[in-house]
């Protein structure tokens, strides 16, 4: 009967060590879960509480069952810790301690079990100890110090906030998940009953909680047995966790509403350097680029972007905020899932780098740049498109492309995009009408758009300012015409000296065929000069790049010999002679009239010189014989006009030798002095004549010895036309050292000399209809331009004619020769 007694309170306890053994070993064969692990360790802890609780119940040594008594508080403490972290990790609302928070919570426990085996030194643990019998048991019967509170306040808190937090779970718990649930709060809530019994008086002499968790043992392996516990609900939640969260490649944070971490994946760990332990730390502190990218004081869902930097690796994520909800939709933290965009933000940064480059090349265009879509609008242009059209971007957009052209190409542009649309592309040209209505040819090109599956969607083309080649084609076809048609020949050859063109001109003048010239090595002319030499002559001065002009005679295929004058010239090309262009002109005849003309001028020279000269013997010797009177008067007269005409016939072969030499000689005269002397002349023969002086004393010019022909002409012209009542001529001379002249203005107050005469000497050439009367104004001029200068006249005011004679201020005073 005593046996029975004593195995009444063994027994529950053997039990729960049985149980607790086997249900740590089931539990360590799903040890991949999370929250396996603490199980295992809150099983094991229990057999070994029981064990030692067994122990010091069975034995009668005090010292050994005062030590089994202590050994029991380090694990108690250790259940209470164990069943905190298994409700927290299965349940998922609460935070699993960290490391720190672990040792924290080991404090009071170990201090309890050092506790116990030095009580008898200082009573914290139990303030009195006493072995009593109780049947065939004898029990530590002790008075609770104030170590054991603390350590049965821990672990009732620990225990009954693990169990709350089940008993929760259980009540929102799917139907599928509430049975593990139930069983695990039956498991959790009997041995923590038993306790309070015991240590409230109502279960007396032995504490039966360690038998208690016999009781729990059992329901925890009656719902293995029967729900597969431990396989069913890490299914539901470590697999949906582990596989689907931390097996994701994308990182996933979890934060409560106070932004601290409450659990990572790996991939997530990856992302940063901290030192510190992740979960339960403020996301600022371990991710401060995606803390600084998220809002999570606004509790709606977020997309944002973030830019997250590991070493010099830089990797762009997009960051999705959900909310996390419970108990009926209030917000109790946030998933942050992250997806790595790098390779994306990398190829849209190509795409925009591309599409920025293509921009940048179509705006640097000279052309224009357009598209147009199938109904006829302009949806895209370049820069030059906007500074050719003058329109502005706007503007643009609003109108049809066939507003870009005159209504006289409008028909035009519509069948070429139509072509284009047909055929695939089309070129034509065009006037592109300005925003100004400006004309401005161009040559537009386009092609077919098409879709993926080869549906027209629109043209793409350019369109080429051609003004300056329709200006060229123009040019070349006025040249053309123009050499067609010249009086004179022209042709050209290759650097090679082979004929490329002869025009018209050449074959009726020189009785040639030219498609026999065409392509032959030869010089045209010179081939046929009667000179053996010629054709040397011209490629020396041609290869020393070098204009070869002469005149020479050439035989024509009918025998008939022609004189030519022919000028060939090398034209380059980037500093190398490309070809021969040769004009030439045949002067037969010109040479024929030049020298019957001179030979008609000299024999009227001298013969009209001879005759004259004998004329004037003849008169002079008639003077002698004659005495004063009318007879004189008339003899005198003849002698001047003979003198004057012999004059004139001099002065007009100086002319006729300045014409031909094109050189004159020219030297430094005093105007005024050579003025003086023809006024002198002037006034001893028309004393009728009123002259008024206006001369400085001095005034080099550079001129030649016709000056005295020209003032005595135009001073004669003043007075011999004056048909006033009182002839008056002044005579005054203008110093313009700013421009290098003088001015020799002669002013008469006749009628005025004619607008036709004038027109006659600026043009500088007489017809049979329009001609001078003399030959006076023709030789100031001449002399005039020989010097560098000018004749001009002006109206005189109110009647007559101011003459100026413009000669260079003298810039040398020696003799030299100057062309004209």
């Amino acid at each position: 009967m005593e046996t029975h007694g004593f195995l009444i309170y063994i027994l529950p306890i053997l039990i729960s060590v049985l149980s607790s053994a086997l249900l740590s070993i089931i539990a360590w064969r799903h040890r991949e879960y999370q929250y396996a692990r603490s199980l295992i360790v809150l099983l094991l802890a229990v057999t070994w509480w029981s064990l030692t609780y067994v122990v010091g119940l069975s034995t009668t040594i005090p010292a050994l069952k005062r030590f089994a008594y202590s050994l029991t508080y380090p694990a108690v403490g250790l259940v209470s810790i164990a069943w905190f972290v298994f409700a927290a990790q299965y349940t998922g609302r609460l935070r699993t301690p960290t490391k720190r928070e672990f040792a924290a919570l080991a404090v009071v426990p170990i201090l309890t079990a050092v506790a116990g085996f030095t009580n008898q030194y200082h009573g914290l643990l139990w303030s009195s100890v006493d072995i009593v019998s109780r049947g065939q048991l004898e029990i530590m019967q002790t008075s609770p110090g104030a170590l054991f509170w603390i350590h049965t306040l821990q672990s009732y808190a620990l225990i009954g906030l693990g169990t709350a937090v089940i008993v929760l779970t259980t009540l929102l718990s799917d139907e599928a998940y509430r049975s593990e649930a139930f069983a695990l709060v039956l498991a959790a809530t009997f041995p923590l009953i038993v306790n309070i019994l015991y240590l409230t008086g109502v279960i007396p002499t032995v504490d039966l909680t360690p038998a208690a968790f016999s009781l729990s043992g059992t329901l925890l392996i009656a719902a293995t047995f029967r729900d597969q516990f431990l396989q069913t609900l890490p299914l539901a939640r470590e697999v949906a966790r582990d596989e689907l969260i931390r097996q994701m490649s994308s990182p996933v944070i979890v934060t409560d509403k106070r932004s601290r971490v409450m659990d990572v994946n790996p991939a997530a760990e990856s992302l940063t350097d901290a030192t510190v332990d992740i979960v339960g730390t403020h996301i600022e502190t371990v991710f401060p680029d995606i803390s600084d990218a998220v809002d999570t004081g606004n509790e709606s869902s977020q997309r944002t972007d973030v830019i997250q930097t590991n070493g010099e690796a830089e990797r762009y994520y997009e960051v999705e905020k959900l909310p996390l909800h419970r108990d009926g939709g209030a917000v109790r933290g946030y998933l942050l899932r992250l997806y790595d965009v790098t390779e994306l933000k990398d190829k849209q940064n190509e795409l925009l780098e591309e599409r920025q480059f293509i921009e940048q090349t179509l705006d640097a265009l000279d052309d224009l740049f357009y598209v147009v879509d199938v109904d006829g609008n302009v949806t895209r242009w370049n820069e030059q498109f906007i500074n050719i059209t003058d329109y502005s971007e706007s503007e643009l957009e609003e109108i049809d492309a066939l507003e870009f052209f005159p209504e006289k190409d409008q028909k035009t542009i519509a069948d070429a995009i139509e072509t284009a649309f047909a055929d695939g592309e089309v070129t034509v040209e065009a006037d592109l009408r300005t925003a100004h209505g400006q004309h401005i040819p161009h040559e537009f090109t386009g092609a077919r758009l098409e879709d993926e599956d080869g549906r027209t969607t629109g043209l793409v083309g350019i369109g080429r300012d051609i003004s300056e080649r329709k200006a060229r084609e123009r040019r070349l076809r006025t040249f053309r015409e123009a050499v067609e048609n010249a009086g004179r020949m022209i042709y050209w050859m290759d650097s090679d000296g082979t004929v490329e063109y002869v025009n018209p001109a050449f074959e009726a003048q020189t009785n040639c065929d030219a498609s026999k010239l065409i392509g032959e090595q030869t010089f045209p002319l010179a081939d046929r000069a009667q000179s053996g030499t010629l054709t040397d002559e011209i490629l020396d001065t041609l290869t020393h790049g070098e204009t070869w002009q002469a005149e020479f005679m050439i035989g024509q295929n009918n025998g008939e010999r022609r004189t030519i004058d022919q000028t060939l010239k090398p034209v380059y090309n980037n500093g190398e002679i490309e070809r021969f262009i040769g004009v030439a002109g045949d002067i037969t005849e010109k040479k024929r009239q030049k020298q019957q003309i001179s030979v008609l001028q000299r024999i009227l020279r001298h013969d009209l010189r001879n005759n004259l000269n004998v004329i004037l013997l003849s008169v002079q010797l008639a003077k002698q014989e004659a005495a004063n009177g009318p007879v004189r008067q008339h003899l005198d007269g003849a002698e001047k006009t003979i003198t004057e005409t012999l004059s004139l016939s001099q002065d007009i072969k100086q002319f006729e030798q300045a014409f031909e030499s094109g050189e004159v000689d020219n030297r430094v005269v005093d105007i005024v002095e050579i003025t003086r002397e023809q006024l002198a002349t002037l006034r001893a023969e028309r004393t009728d004549v009123a002259f008024s002086v206006e001369l400085p004393g001095t005034a080099l010019v550079e001129t030649n010895d016709l000056i005295k022909r020209a003032i005595r002409n135009v001073l004669r012209n003043a007075v011999e036309h004056n048909d006033s009542d009182t002839p008056t001529v002044t005579v005054a001379l203008r110093s313009r050292p700013e421009k290098g002249e003088v001015e020799l203005r002669i002013t008469d107050n006749g009628p005025g000399i004619p607008d036709e005469t004038v027109e006659v000497l600026n043009a500088e050439q007489e017809s049979q209809l329009d001609h001078l009367s003399g030959f006076g104004l023709w030789a100031a001029q001449w002399a005039l331009t020989f010097s560098g200068g000018r004749l001009e006249f002006a109206k005189n005011e109110p009647r007559g004619t101011v003459a100026k004679l413009v000669l260079p201020i003298a810039q040398a005073t020696d003799h030299h020769r100057k062309k004209y």
